[in-house]
């Protein structure tokens, strides 16, 4: 484990079904908190990543922890910021036991962490229903590659004993010179061409990828990138995970109006029939609206107001 590395190249040998099951298995046995983890399996190596075998997506799943909690007749009433943690804790240590399990059968691999900001597409393409999200992706196969391991912080930066230190500068300037002379001397950056480009105006650019290493890399990522959480709340929201409290009023809200608009309708129509006498249509126009309202996942949030403002239109 203390030679662990990502691997970016592949040979074209593909693990046997038995291994991939191994591998899998292997990741179940990781410490959970509820299981609420799914792995979806792409053998595509021409779409995958790095052309790689096997492409793993490991999501957070409540789909089917709520169908099992429906056959205990149990409803769930926890947050779904508090869901959504415990399902990312799930997630992480099932991955972290199929990276250790892949590499004792000979496999390599490399995480990849953009895969949330895709939720919609992977959703997709792999038929999900609401209740699962798509955390983190994982390629592996035979390496056709050897590199070195990357760097990691001192101890000195990683490992606080009893008490959280006060980080002088420097304890920092050694962290950030294991980090940045780590990967200079491999090279990484350059042989990845991955400078991350200054955006428009933000400042002048002064590195070469003789200087430009982790700490620079590290700081224009998370100093330029997603400074709202919007882009992500939504993709939550559409995988059916409502975070804060705002927006699961905001769903309500758009809940009961929906709501209102389809039961002033449904008393329209109702009407219209008794006009008419044509039970069997009015008996249809019941059974439609009984049904969209009880598939409705919001429903828990205004029930209650919701049915009363009906009984009071009927």
């Amino acid at each position: 484990m203390l030679e662990h590395k990502s691997i970016r190249k592949y040979i074209d040998d593909m693990p046997s079904d038995d291994t991939i099951e191994t591998i899998v298995r292997a990741g179940q046995q990781a410490p959970f908190a509820s299981q609420a983890y799914s792995v979806l399996l792409s053998r595509r190596r021409g779409r995958n990543p790095y052309r790689a075998p096997l492409l793993f997506t490991l999501c957070v799943d409540y789909h089917k922890l709520e169908l099992i909690m429906a056959k205990r007749k149990w409803k769930p009433v926890t947050n779904d910021l508090t869901l959504m943690f415990f399902g990312i804790q799930d997630v992480s240590l099932m991955a972290e036991n199929m990276v250790v399990a892949g590499r004792s059968l000979g496999l390599g691999s490399c995480l990849l962490g953009g895969a949330m900001y895709r939720a919609d597409i992977i959703a997709k393409s792999y038929k999900l229903p609401k209740r699962v999200f798509p955390l983190v992706q994982l390629v592996m196969g035979y390496p056709d590659e050897s590199p070195s391991s990357r760097p990691r912080y001192p101890m000195e930066f990683t490992l606080f004993e009893d008490e959280y230190p006060e980080l002088d500068d420097g304890a920092v300037s050694r962290a950030m010179s294991a980090m940045d002379d780590g990967y200079l001397a491999q090279n990484y950056y350059r042989g990845q061409r991955a400078k991350i480009p200054l955006e428009k105006g933000a400042r002048k650019e002064t590195y070469t990828y003789d200087s430009y290493s982790w700490t620079e890399h590290i700081s224009r990522k998370w100093g330029q990138w997603h400074m709202k959480p919007k882009e992500l709340l939504d993709l939550l929201e559409e995988r059916g995970f409502f975070i804060t409290e705002e927006r699961t009023r905001k769903v309500s809200i758009e809940f009961c109006l929906r709501l209102v608009s389809s039961a002033s309708a449904y008393i329209s129509s109702v009407e219209a029939c008794s006009r008419k006498s044509v039970p069997s249509e009015r008996n249809s126009m019941e059974k439609r609206f009984h049904m969209w309202f009880s598939k409705s996942r919001s429903r828990r949030t205004c029930a209650a107001w919701a049915r009363g403002w009906v009984v009071s239109l009927l």
